[in-house]
């Protein structure tokens, strides 16, 4: 025994002398043990339960931008053919194909992305023409701000109801290229 009274442990103790622990103490010290690393394993648990459900989300918005994006593209008339877009913000002066191409690349707008099969072929994408007293349905003032709407993501069931309430028909934000007779008079 040392100063304190307690046993000491080493290769001279006789065990047959030393007092057992006592079983409740052991007990109390087991289940002690038992009952904060269930509580440790169960936080752990719902912690990384509430990141998953976290990225889960994100994942789940992410997709959902990205099936937006896919149909907006697939609308675009004369995406089929194309195969890159360039845009001059990201990079100035890359030259494409043939030397011509490089200039008519560097001298658009950096918010102007160009489809490098209608610069390479030199085709231009198909406007309708115009006739008096006709524009487009994206650019009539009646039409307007349910285009605008549908911009700033107001969604398109409730524009195209918006519409019916007003008496228009809603089948136009379907093709905002179309032609429709003007409904301001151009001659004022």
């Amino acid at each position: 025994m040392d100063s304190d009274g307690l046993p000491m442990i080493g290769a001279g103790v006789d065990y047959t002398q030393v007092g057992a622990i006592h079983q409740k103490r052991t007990l109390a010290f087991i289940n002690y043990f038992i009952t904060n690393t269930v509580s440790f394993l169960n936080n752990f648990s719902r912690s990384c339960e509430v990141r998953l459900q976290k990225y889960n989300a994100k994942l789940q918005r992410l997709e959902a931008c990205m099936e937006i994006l896919e149909a907006k593209l697939s609308s675009i008339p004369g995406l089929d053919d194309a195969s890159t877009i360039v845009d001059k913000s990201e990079a100035p002066g890359v030259p494409l194909e043939n030397s011509n191409s490089t200039a008519v690349a560097a001298d658009l707008a950096p918010s102007d992305p160009v489809v490098i099969n209608e610069i390479v072929t030199g085709e231009l994408p198909q406007v309708p023409e115009m006739t008096d007293g006709m524009v487009f349905a994206k650019d009539d003032p009646t039409y307007k701000k349910f285009f605008k709407m549908l911009h700033v993501g107001v969604p398109e069931p409730a524009v195209k109801l918006k519409m019916q309430a007003e008496g228009l028909d809603p089948n136009i934000l379907n093709n905002p290229e179309q032609l429709i007779p003007s409904s301001v008079d151009e001659e004022a």
